[in-house]
């Protein structure tokens, strides 16, 4: 083998070694990611924040677990990590944040869930036909209802589950508490919500009801979308799926719908007879 070829075959070692190490790292990030329950990125802020004691009881903890070589390595290596000079790689990220949650308190977990939670939360989309002669107070109790049984019988996604995970540390009272934390914000909001805002609409439909015989609202509240429909020739409050919701479901409506078909006959005769001449 000519010097030539010997030179081209170790670099071409080197560039085979240099892409399974890439491989390798893409594939623990991927891992840590999966673990955490989403992205790390706001684990690695919340590591990167801690003051220079915290940092000490990390590292202590680090080196006694895996070794004072790797300690010294990570506490060398950490403003360069901090300032994305180098790449912690998910092995060695894995490690430190698995440090983190014993001494973290629980409004810092609280805080590391509350994006997951936002994109995960609990959701529903109705469409609420209220009729003239629905108290207020009972259409508040039946949104507040249906509401907070989508909430009650929620079922955690995945993503959310592992970072309840990681955080609690197998410790069952505290994976309770962040979800009973979560879960009671919801309630809350669906619960202030309603009460600040049907009494308005229900105040202007009932001020305008002469010459407002419908009227519609749509509510947002977290990920639960509410499409109120006021109509005052109808009785009664009932919740019905958006995908199976008609216009002309809601009897006030009939009428209207039976004179655009009319119309619509009529106008087709028209024409017909227009161009049969």
């Amino acid at each position: 083998m000519t010097y030539h070829h010997r030179r081209n075959k170790r670099y071409s070692d080197y560039d085979d070694i240099g892409r399974q190490r890439a491989l390798e790292h893409i594939r623990e990030a991927e891992e840590l990611s999966r673990e955490l329950g989403g992205t790390d990125k706001d684990v690695k802020k919340y590591f990167f924040s801690l003051t220079s004691d915290e940092l000490k009881r990390v590292f202590d903890d680090y080196g006694i677990k895996y070794d004072r070589v790797k300690q010294e390595y990570a506490e060398e290596t950490f403003q360069k990590w901090k300032s994305g000079q180098v790449k912690m790689s998910g092995l060695v990220a894995g490690r430190l944040f698995n440090l983190l949650p014993p001494r973290m308190p629980l409004k810092d977990k609280f805080a590391l869930v509350e994006n997951l939670w936002q994109a995960y939360c609990p959701k529903s989309n109705k469409v609420i036909l209220i009729g003239s002669d629905t108290s207020e107070q009972e259409i508040i109790d039946t949104i507040q209802s249906h509401l907070l049984d989508v909430v009650v019988n929620y079922d955690i996604p995945e993503p959310i589950q592992r970072r309840f995970n990681w955080l609690s540390g197998g410790d069952v009272n505290v994976g309770q508490q962040l979800l009973n934390h979560f879960l009671q914000k919801e309630k809350d909001l669906i619960v202030n919500s309603m009460n600040h805002r049907v009494p308005v609409l229900l105040k202007h439909l009932r001020e305008h009801g002469s010459i407002i015989h419908k009227m519609q609202q749509q509510i947002e509240i977290g990920k639960h979308r509410l499409d109120l429909q006021f109509d005052s020739k109808i009785s009664g409050i009932k919740i019905i799926e958006r995908t199976s919701f008609c216009p002309s479901q809601s009897p006030g409506s009939t009428r209207n719908w039976g004179w655009l078909c009319f119309i619509i006959v009529v106008i087709l005769i028209i024409l017909a007879r227009y161009f049969m001449k």
